[in-house]
């Protein structure tokens, strides 16, 4: 199942804008900047020891569509 980001970006109840980045379709998902692909979709998961919004900028540096 192919899903685009505006698709994620519904289901999740997450509000923003994606202007052309709406109908984009990504090719995995990730939640580890150190090996994600370009065309990943970038998932920033919290725990005690790390904060994974901390490496947003570092995940669309390597190529995450979002």
């Amino acid at each position: 199942m192919k899903l685009t980001l505006g698709q994620i970006q519904s289901a999740m109840g997450a509000v923003g804008f994606l202007g052309d980045a709406e109908d984009m379709a990504f090719v995995g998902v990730q939640t580890d900047s150190r090996v994600l692909k370009r065309g990943e979709l970038f998932f920033c998961i919290s725990g005690d020891r790390f904060d994974g919004h901390n490496f947003a900028k570092a995940a669309l540096q390597r190529g995450a569509c979002g």
